[in-house]
């Protein structure tokens, strides 16, 4: 039988690569969640804590965080989590009304959010 590390360790372990800067702290975090059930819990408030978005994984956000068009249908855990929301670094990705509708899904917790910028080529 595989021995186990305490919850607190894992813990101060998850801090450490909270720390790391935000390209690596994404894949870190993301990679502690594949280790155990134990890590799982420990690292995905982390990881939707400052999510890093991008062209490449915006899709996947939203549909993690507003897998429903309607506000009332499968609210899902995440969505509790998103303290600090950067969607600068997008420009066609988002339309107002689906940055509008991830706000609504987000503004339980959310305490600073950066707005995508807009084109006008």
């Amino acid at each position: 039988m595989a021995a186990t590390l305490p919850p607190e360790i894992i813990l101060h372990i998850v801090s450490h690569i909270e720390r790391l800067p935000w390209h690596l702290r994404q894949r870190e975090l993301w990679a502690a969640t594949l280790v155990s059930r134990s890590w799982y819990f420990a690292a995905v408030p982390a990881l939707y804590r400052t999510p890093f978005i991008s062209s490449k994984n915006f899709t996947m956000f939203v549909r993690t965080i507003c897998p429903s068009i309607n506000a009332h249908i499968r609210r899902t855990k995440f969505s509790t989590m998103v303290k600090n929301l950067n969607m600068s670094s997008l420009i066609h990705d988002s339309s107002r009304s689906l940055t509008a509708r991830i706000l609504i899904r987000l503004k339980e917790g959310l305490e600073v959010f950066d707005a995508p910028r807009t084109s006008f080529a």
